[in-house]
């Protein structure tokens, strides 16, 4: 249901957010029922207040149903669904961009009602209810006006949860109510609410002076027909008082005659002694006459004292019915201050009548006029809603009387009770009302009524355009703020933006567009940024500086440690290999030392078994010679022996012995030649010898085989002296060399068959000669298949190696480098191309390096290794 807007500890938030829910929607219907009256025809409501919060706190979605929740009290109340649709489509509509654009309230209410609303309410007011054009223009600008004020309350309301988050932030979530939506708040409340009470006013003074105009209008429309009906009664009074000093006996029908035609108001007048008896009567309409009945109804009395001046007029039932009326004149005959009988007039009704009929018109159109007795009985009417001898009552079916001004005014307005209509189409549709009391003492009044249409229509043109007049300054403050509040905002939502990553960009060197304002303090505050900027750019600066020295540092000291540890495996790895090589040269030269005894006292005892063998064989040569027939068992024996064959193969077995007996002298002299742990200081050495005695160890190697052909090994020896030197190492070397050599060779070899082979013979050369008086060089130079350079450039690097896993260690040329060039002082130095073959060239100083013997340096660095 959204994210939930104030929390407080021990309640869940999901039940907190629907008893929050709920509570909105039961604010918004009090605020519904609870409306503001401003002024005649607008009620400003404040649900949606509460529908638009729902909208800003759980979205669209929610905020819609909370609007129809809401919205529905104004079914009950206007009896139809349309306002609650609008309201509805309000809150969800707003709410719907509101989450999209993160706009102000107040700003999309505001587009909301311009665009949405008023098409709306044109739409159910205009076309289905079917209210006035002038209705719907005040409708729509009411309601616009409404819904900005009440997103102008709720977007107050943020801004007091805002307050209350900051202020309390245990007990409340905090709102973000951004500085553009304050900004902009402020701005148009500062000019809503002036010119909303303004027009308040303004508008209820307008209606003041709209129903005093009315009264006014009412009271000129019923003085013709007072002034008629004071006349009236004027001449009847004139006549009445001419006969009010004589005596009753007096009178005669000729006085009365005369008076008949005197005054036309008059149709028959009776004369009445003390006693209540007639004495004369004249009348000149024979359908007139006074009946005891009648007599009975004027209430006369023998004796009337305090009451001898007084004249009334009395209205009777013609008949039974009572549907007519007949009005009588009772006047008191007095003589002095005693009372000698009645004069009783009949007066004509009819002419009473016309008075209520004279043509008054307000506006183009004739009021209407409504005569009631004493008992608001009505006496006659030219109003068609009232008929002569009804009851007469404001207070109809369906209707509300309203009182105007004081009661003893008289004035009231009667309104149409329908909820379904707007307040200023009832008014429109309703009647003014003025009450005159009639001259005399009958207590009859004059009802005066005028319809409000053409005054209505009035006000609803002045609140029209005064309506309108307020909206164009709403909508053009709205406006004003909006383009105010981002004039202001935009340089701090730059500044926000760029200070956001401000470091970043400072430390990549980028540049920084700040922005500019009229504001002071707002320059200020960008002048400030550009000085933290910069007082940052140093300080980078030197974060830079100290961490590329850092970085050196930690270069050089990795660089020390790599090469320490590298120093320390190469070490490591030659203690071994050196210990290695000094048990096997001690291996080797005790298994030479074991042969060499007994191959020694082999060969010196072949030399005197031969000469045994030789003497035996000239012994058996003479005895042959001596005894040709021996006797037949020797000759067997002989025979068996088969002499003749030893005497020939003899020499040619002790040959192949000694010849066998000096091969394995040989050897056994080369492997106490490589291994040289007999002299094991700096020595003079035979580099021929050493090289010799290292062809002989891989003499195996050097032969043919099934499927490859001997290697020739060219020696192109030069006369060299003798030279100083550690010759066990040396041998190791001429040993790498030469085995990485054969390696090569076997490696190409595997590819070719053997007529390649006898084609182009693989072969090493071994060249040995003296450079100078200090120098000696010796190159082995083989026809293999070469290397490329970026594997040339590294085979002197500890560890790198192109055998495959197990046959090569990758030390054998690194070791070798350190023995040449870091134990003797000399140089090794490699030519290799892939269709050339390989050389490796050694310069050695004759006379020997003083630097010890098992000084271990790291071997030269590169960017690969073999």
């Amino acid at each position: 249901m959204g994210k939930m807007t104030v929390s407080k500890k021990g309640v869940h938030p999901q039940g907190l957010k629907i008893v929050c829910f709920i509570g909105l929607i039961i604010l918004g219907l009090l605020g519904n029922y609870y409306r503001a009256k401003l002024f005649l025809g607008v009620d400003f409501i404040f649900g949606s207040v509460a529908a638009l919060l729902a909208a800003r706190f759980y979205g669209p979605l929610w905020g819609g149903i909370a609007g129809a929740a809401i919205g529905s009290y104004t079914w009950v109340l206007w009896s139809h669904p349309y306002a609650m649709i609008i309201f509805t489509v309000e809150a969800a509509l707003v709410g719907w961009v509101r989450q999209r654009h993160r706009q102000s309230l107040l700003l999309l209410d505001g587009l909301y009602w311009l665009v949405v609303g008023s098409l709306l309410v044109a739409l159910f007011y205009g076309a289905l209810l079917q209210v006035g054009v002038l209705q719907v223009q005040l409708i729509l600008l009411k309601q616009a006006l409404n819904g900005v004020c009440n997103a102008l309350i709720a977007s107050g309301i943020l801004g007091i949860f805002s307050f209350l988050g900051q202020r309390f932030p245990q007990k409340f979530q905090s709102v973000r109510w951004p500085l553009r939506d304050v900004l902009n708040d402020i701005l148009v409340a500062f000019v809503l609410l002036p010119i909303m009470l303004l027009f308040t006013l303004d508008a209820n003074r307008m209606l003041v002076d709209l129903e005093r105009s009315v009264r006014t209008d009412l009271q000129l429309a019923s003085a013709p027909i007072i002034e008629q009906i004071r006349n009236w009664q004027r001449q009847i009074w004139e006549t009445a008082t001419d006969f009010s000093q004589l005596k009753a006996e007096s009178l005669t029908e000729a006085q009365l005659i005369t008076a008949l035609e005197q005054n036309v108001l008059i149709d028959g007048l009776w004369v009445l002694d003390s006693k209540l008896r007639f004495l004369t009567q004249a009348t000149n309409n024979p359908d007139v006459s006074l009946s005891l009945q009648s007599l009975s109804q004027l209430e006369l009395r023998e004796s009337q004292p305090n009451q001898l001046q007084s004249w009334r007029i009395v209205a009777i039932p013609k008949d039974k019915t009572g549907d007519e009326h007949q009005l009588w004149l009772v006047r008191p005959l007095t003589q002095g201050l005693e009372s000698t009988g009645f004069l009783i007039a009949h007066l004509r009704f009819d002419r009473f009548i016309d008075a209520l009929t004279s043509p008054v018109k307000i506006y183009d159109q004739a009021v209407g006029a409504v005569l009631v007795n004493e008992n608001q009985q009505v006496m006659g009417s030219v109003n068609p809603a009232y008929e002569p001898q009804d009851g007469f009552n404001l207070s109809q079916p369906k209707t509300w009387v309203r009182q105007l001004g004081t009661r003893s005014a008289e004035f009231y307005q009667v309104l149409t009770n329908d909820p379904a209509r707007p307040p200023m189409v009832r008014a429109r549709q309703s009647t003014y009302w003025f009450a005159s009391v009639l001259p005399g003492d009958l207590g009859w009044h004059l009802w005066i009524s005028f319809p409000a249409q053409p005054h209505m229509d009035d006000l609803q043109v002045a609140y029209n355009q005064r309506f309108g007049i307020v909206m164009l300054v709403v909508y053009g403050s709205m406006l004003a703020a909006y383009w105010v509040s981002k004039a202001l905002v935009k340089p701090l939502q730059i500044l926000a933006k760029i200070t956001t990553d401000l470091p970043d960009r400072v430390n990549d060197q980028q540049d920084v567009d700040w922005p500019q304002s009229p504001v002071q303090e707002f320059d200020q505050l960008s002048t400030n940024g550009q000085l933290m900027a910069e007082s940052l750019r140093e300080r980078f600066l030197e974060i830079h500086q100290a961490n590329e020295q850092l970085e050196q540092r930690v270069a050089e000291r990795t660089e020390d440690l790599e090469a320490t540890l590298s120093q320390l495996k190469q070490t490591q790895t030659q203690l071994v290999q050196t210990e290695k090589m000094s048990s096997l040269g001690g291996l080797v030269a005790g298994v030479a030392h074991e042969i060499n005894n007994p191959i020694n006292f082999i060969a010196g005892n072949l030399t005197h078994a031969e000469e045994y063998v030789q003497s035996l064989l000239k012994a058996m040569s003479l005895f042959d010679t001596f005894y040709p027939d021996p006797e037949p068992t020797l000759r067997e024996a002989l025979e068996e022996l088969e002499l003749d064959f030893l005497v020939e193969d003899l020499p040619k077995t002790f040959q192949s012995m000694q010849l066998g007996a000096r091969r394995v002298q040989d050897i056994v002299q080369s492997l106490r030649t490589f291994s040289r742990i007999d002299r094991a200081e700096l020595q003079t050495f035979d580099l021929h010898e050493g090289i010799d005695s290292t062809l002989i160890i891989l003499q195996n190697r050097l032969k043919g085989r099934s499927d490859r052909l001997a290697i020739e090994v060219i020696k192109q020896y030069g006369p060299l002296p003798l030279v100083e030197c550690y010759g066990g190492h040396l041998n190791q070397v001429f040993m790498n060399l030469l085995v990485n050599a054969i390696d090569a060779i076997d490696l190409r070899d595997a590819g070719r068959t053997l007529a390649d082979m006898r084609q182009n013979p693989s072969r090493i050369e071994i060249t040995t000669a003296t450079l100078n008086q200090q120098l000696v060089i010796v190159r082995f130079r083989d026809n293999g298949p070469g290397m490329p350079p970026e594997v040339r450039d590294q085979i002197f690097e500890p560890f790198f190696t192109t055998k495959p896993t197990g046959k090569g260690t990758g030390l054998g040329l690194s070791i070798s480098y350190q023995v040449i060039v870091e134990q003797h002082g000399g140089a090794l130095t490699c030519q290799s191309s892939p269709d050339w073959g390989t050389e490796f060239y050694i310069e050695l100083p004759i006379r020997g390096s003083s630097k010890p013997q098992n000084t271990i340096h790291p071997g030269p660095r590169s960017t690969a290794t073999v």
